[in-house]
């Protein structure tokens, strides 16, 4: 899915995926069901349908021919696919923070992922975080870096 690239676009992410030191033992199943919960109560997992949303209207649009029946299918087609990319997406973030969390931790994690209020700011979490990142247009972080680093140093 694109919000992936948008999120992680020029990070720069070691060999192997972390800065966590590996795991000492394998998660049990338990601890990774646990983790798969945690991921499908997260942020990633409230704006992935946002995301798909846009880009399945995107290809609707760019296909003006096609009939309200086409259009439908499309859309099951587009549903079905990020369904089985989200469950991929999270069996991956679930199992790593199995590696990385103990079983008490994720446990209370969960119930607080779970919770109502929780359940709340995921809702509004896609209209805020549109709201931020219309808010840097504009923002290029390597260059206000540099003009503050140059300026400091005198160079140009």
């Amino acid at each position: 899915m694109m919000i992936v690239a948008v999120f992680l676009a020029g990070a720069q992410i070691p060999a192997g995926g972390s800065t966590a030191p590996p795991p000492s033992v394998a998660p049990t199943s338990a601890a990774i069901a646990m983790g798969e919960r945690l991921a499908r109560a997260g942020t990633l997992a409230a704006l992935l349908p946002v995301q798909a949303a846009k880009e399945t209207d995107e290809l609707i649009a760019a296909r003006p021919t096609l009939s309200p029946a086409e259009q439908a299918r499309l859309r099951r087609v587009a549903r079905t696919t990020l369904d089985a990319g989200a469950a991929r997406l999270f069996a991956v973030e679930g199992r790593r923070y199995a590696e990385l969390l103990t079983i008490g931790e994720l446990t209370t994690l969960v119930a607080a992922a779970e919770s109502p209020a929780a359940t709340k700011l995921r809702a509004v979490q896609p209209q805020v975080i549109a709201a931020v990142v219309g808010s840097m247009a504009g923002f290029d972080f390597k260059k206000e870096v540099a003009t503050a680093f140059d300026a400091g140093t005198g160079r140009e």
